[in-house]
C-alpha cells in the first residue's frame, strides 16, 4: 500500500510539473503573439509619414537633376565660349599672316617666322657693315697716341674725320633702318635704345 501511495503521489507531481510547463509555454506563446504584434504595428506604414517621405525624395530628384542641366548648360556656354575664342585667335594669326604676307619687310619662309612679329626679314640677317666698319674705328680713337704720347681725341682729328660719321649710327635707333619694326595704324611708336 505504501508502494501505491508512492506512484500515485510521483504520478500527481508529473501531473502538476506538466501542467505547469504547458501554463508556461502558454503565456510565452502569448507574449510572442503580443510582441509581434506590436512589431507589425510600428511596421505598418504611417501613410502621412510615407507621403512625406516620398514628397521629399521627389524634391531631391528634381533637385539634382535642374543642378545636373544647369551644369550641363554651363559646359556647353564654356564650350560656346571657348569655340568663339578659338576662331577669334583664329581669325587674328590670319590677318597677321595676310599682313606680313603683304609686307616686303618680312620674309614668310623664314624658319624663325612667326605670324605678326614682323621680324623674320633677309635685311636683319644680313650683317651690317655700319655695325662692323664703325665699332674697331671707335675702338681705335680711344687708344693712345703712341708716336706723340698722349691720348687721341677723336673731336679734334687732324685727319678732318667727323666723330659722328666715324662712329656711325646705332642701328637699335636707326629710322631708316629696313630691320626696325614700322609703326602700325599711324602710331608714331618709339624705337628701341
Amino acid at each position: 500500500m505504501t508502494l501505491i501511495i508512492i506512484i500515485v503521489i510521483v504520478l500527481v507531481v508529473l501531473v502538476a510539473i506538466g501542467a505547469a510547463l504547458l501554463l508556461g509555454q502558454n503565456r510565452k506563446r502569448e507574449h510572442q503573439r503580443t510582441q509581434a504584434a506590436e512589431l507589425r504595428e510600428e511596421a505598418r506604414p504611417n501613410p502621412t509619414e510615407v507621403a512625406r517621405n516620398e514628397a521629399a525624395a521627389r524634391e531631391k530628384q528634381a533637385e539634382a537633376e535642374r543642378a545636373k542641366a544647369q551644369a550641363d548648360r554651363l559646359e556647353a556656354e564654356a564650350q560656346e565660349r571657348q569655340r568663339a575664342l578659338d576662331m577669334e585667335r583664329a581669325h587674328h594669326e590670319d590677318t597677321l599672316r595676310e599682313a606680313d604676307r603683304i609686307d616686303p619687310d618680312v620674309d614668310t619662309r623664314h624658319p624663325d617666322y612667326a605670324p605678326g612679329t614682323g621680324t623674320a626679314t633677309a635685311e636683319a640677317d644680313a650683317p651690317r657693315t655700319t655695325e662692323t666698319t664703325t665699332e674697331p674705328a671707335a675702338a681705335d680713337t680711344a687708344t693712345h697716341d703712341t708716336t706723340h704720347g698722349t691720348a687721341h681725341d677723336p673731336a679734334h682729328d687732324p685727319a678732318g674725320h667727323d666723330p659722328a660719321t666715324q662712329a656711325g649710327t646705332d642701328p637699335a635707333t636707326d629710322p631708316t633702318d629696313p630691320a626696325q619694326p614700322r609703326p602700325v595704324d599711324g602710331d608714331p611708336g618709339t624705337h628701341r635704345a
